[in-house]
């Protein structure tokens, strides 16, 4: 498989992004999320089956790079639309998807800030005050690996102290 100046995921993936942008439907922006996240399943088999082919898959790893970042953008729009139309609930449900996929500390203050909004509308203070720690954090002498596995322990502790039933959805979305 040659490769002429871009790889063809690139602008699969440059495309799925367009959608970001033009799509209001809660559900099918997180369909986007979905299409985006297998794309980059995919991506990373590529570059592991490429793996003594560097001219093959070198090209492949700028794209894969994009991908969290763009995943993410799709949950805090379906997020956006969803506490729009009056359910708070399952938006704060995408977002913690949302930061679970963030890798890019930008976009988890983003995400971060969007979920400490609805938690803190809706009397949710044990988890907005972890949810700010998370944002907080920062040990310049750990290492990558150390602070994702941190975050991934704070994200995975959020659902646990937000008493859901607070959160109004007039959609009936559980």
């Amino acid at each position: 498989m040659a490769y002429v100046s871009e790889p063809l995921q690139s602008t699969t993936l440059a495309s799925l992004e367009q959608q970001i942008a033009t799509l209001d439907q809660p559900a099918d922006l997180i369909s986007l999320a979905t299409s985006i996240d297998e794309l980059g399943r995919d991506l990373a088999l590529e570059i592991v089956r490429l793996a003594t082919q560097p001219e093959l898959a070198d090209p492949l790893k700028p794209v894969l790079l994009r991908v969290p970042g763009a995943y993410t953008r799709a949950l805090l729009r379906a997020a956006e639309k969803l506490d729009d139309a009056g359910s708070p609930r399952r938006a704060a449900r995408v977002l913690i998807e949302a930061l679970r996929k963030a890798f890019d500390a930008n976009l988890v203050e983003v995400v971060a800030d969007a979920l400490g909004f609805t938690l803190d509308a809706f009397a949710q203070q044990a988890a907005a005050t972890r949810l700010r720690t998370l944002v907080r954090f920062a040990d310049p002498a750990a290492s990558r690996r150390e602070l994702r596995t941190r975050h991934l322990a704070v994200v995975e502790e959020l659902p646990e102290l937000i008493d859901w039933t607070a959160l109004d959805d007039e959609l009936g979305f559980d």
